[in-house]
C-alpha cells in the first residue's frame, strides 16, 4: 500500500496515522506470547481503530451490488448508479 494515487494531494490529504509501539507494547508485557505475536495483535487492533476513524470522518466505500440489493431491493441497479 505504498503506491501513491495520481490524484493524491499532500496539502488536502488527512494525516497519516502510525503505530507508536512504545505506547502499546507495555500493555502486553505480562502476556505469554512472542513479540512478533504482540505486534501482530496491535496491528490488527490498530487497523480496526483506523477503520472506525475512517467511518466517522465520512469514508464511504462504493456500494456493491449485494449492498444495493439489500438496501433498495431486487431492482436496485435501476435506482442507484
Amino acid at each position: 500500500m505504498t503506491d501513491i494515487p495520481p490524484e493524491f494531494n499532500p496539502e488536502t490529504a488527512p494525516p497519516r496515522l502510525t503505530i507508536d509501539w512504545d505506547a502499546y507494547l507495555p500493555f502486553f508485557e505480562d502476556e505469554d506470547i512472542s513479540d512478533e505475536h504482540k505486534r501482530e495483535l496491535i496491528e490488527a487492533l490498530w487497523s480496526i481503530m483506523v477503520s472506525f476513524v475512517d467511518l466517522g470522518f465520512g469514508y464511504t466505500p462504493r456500494p456493491t451490488g449485494l449492498w444495493k440489493r439489500r438496501v433498495f431491493g431486487r431492482n436496485a441497479r435501476h435506482r442507484m448508479c
